[in-house]
């Protein structure tokens, strides 16, 4: 058995156990407050939330409640490779040795591009540079950083993935009975070239599971507020960086893929994201299913816009509605002024009308006080004060309550009574 006692010490945070038998030994705060916390958890904390637009479940989705967001997406064509004049510098990514020098993006594409072998950037791009297109113009960004190199897939140390087995329908073919869970890749310019190795080989791993996997290429801008976030960005960004930056392009990414690897959805664009899914071919599949799930995206986003227009789409934010209250004052034809101007009116004739209203109060209040012999009490109930002030048209029945009792045509009726009158059928005269 042992004995504890405190210790002052110069060293803050920390308690002195003194056994009966040996030395006193010194033990931090902190380690006695991980004592019954395992340091190898079993499971992971759950990760933080994420509400950003999935092409794919948007496509399979059974109802259009929440896909506002799909609304400034537009389909997305990359520049054909012949109209860059970009020049690169191309090496092995295990032997670094040199496989083109001053090489423009067809030749990558043609003659060193093929599946399984994945292309990545030597150097990232500074985070300071990668979101800002204007200075990458203006100091040359691209021809700074113009070398890429290509590895294997399936080569990258630390890269596991946990799937189910997928059913194969033709080994030879790379065809599967089903598409598997769906997968999604986040890339930046000025993610670290580990990342984006990692990245790469995990969507051809997942590929090779029959999993779709959805690819979100954007700029690394910090967070946009709300009111931008459902606005397109410059159209013109993405054409320039794909005819400088051959790695985020989604043909070459899907070349790199596994042979058979299609458009599940072709790449649509809002100005400051490219997104699209690739997929592995699926047994009796028939080749006009490829275009379903794009044109099913349009569908979606077709009946949104048409809801929208139409006020029936709920849960819209203040962004859009603000947006649609000034489309509509310019399809009224209504501006500012003119607003200020009638408001100003609506207000002029409000006040001749309190005036109006005074005057007949007035009149009213002569008219009470000759008829008034008493002060009014607001708590008086009595049928004298009825009879007197609160005169009724003839035929009518006035009917008020008063602690729990019925008052009709100046009578009072205890609740038994209007219990027994509501259960002979009675009825009072309205």
């Amino acid at each position: 058995m042992t004995a504890a006692r405190m210790v002052r010490t110069a060293r803050p945070g920390t308690v002195s156990f003194v056994p009966l038998l040996s030395p006193p030994i010194r033990v931090s705060l902190q380690q006695l407050q991980r004592l019954d916390r395992s340091p190898f958890p079993s499971t992971l904390p759950a990760q933080s939330q994420g509400r950003a637009l999935h092409l794919y479940k948007t496509a399979k989705a059974k109802t259009i409640l929440g896909m506002h967001k799909i609304i400034p997406f537009q389909l997305y064509v990359p520049p054909p490779v012949e109209a860059s004049d970009h020049r690169i510098n191309l090496i092995d990514g295990k032997t670094k040795q040199v496989l083109g020098q001053n090489i423009s993006l067809k030749t990558l594409y043609e003659e060193h591009l093929r599946p399984g072998r994945l292309l990545y950037p030597t150097e990232p791009v500074p985070s300071s540079l990668a979101a800002n297109v204007e200075r990458q113009i203006e100091e040359g960004t691209p021809q700074q950083f113009n070398t890429y190199a290509t590895i294997e897939a399936m080569s990258i140390p630390g890269v596991q993935i946990k799937v189910a087995k997928p059913g194969v329908a033709n080994s030879s073919k790379l065809t599967f009975y089903q598409l598997g869970e769906l997968k999604r890749s986040n890339l930046l310019l000025k993610s670290p070239i580990k990342y984006f190795q990692m990245n790469m080989d995990k969507a051809y791993r997942f590929l090779l599971a029959a999993c779709p996997v959805e690819f979100n290429v954007r700029f690394g801008q910090k967070y946009l507020g709300k009111k931008f976030k459902l606005q397109r960005g410059p159209d013109e960004r993405w054409p320039w960086m794909h005819n400088h930056y051959p790695h985020l392009r989604p043909d070459f990414i899907m070349k790199c893929m596994p042979q058979g690897t299609y458009y599940l959805i072709k790449p649509f664009s809002d100005g400051n994201v490219v997104q699209w899914v690739l997929a592995m071919p699926i047994a009796n599949q028939k080749p006009s299913d490829t275009k379903n799930l794009t044109k099913r995206v349009l569908k979606v986003q077709k009946s949104v816009k048409l809801n929208v227009s139409h006020g029936q789409q709920p849960g819209l934010p203040m962004s859009i509605r603000e947006s649609l209250t000034d489309r509509l004052r310019k399809e009224v034809g209504f501006d500012s002024d003119e607003l200020d101007k009638g408001k100003d009116e609506d207000d002029e004739d409000d006040d001749e009308d309190d005036e109006d209203d005074e005057d007949d109060d007035d009149d009213d209040d002569d008219e009470l006080d000759g008829v008034r012999e008493e002060p009014w009490d607001p708590r008086d109930r009595s049928p004298d004060f009825v009879n007197r002030y609160m005169p009724r048209s003839e035929g009518t029945t006035t009917k008020r309550r008063k602690n729990n009792w019925e008052i009709i045509d100046n009578q009072k009726i205890t609740p038994r009574e209007m219990r027994a009158r509501r259960l002979k059928g009675h009825k009072s005269e309205k």
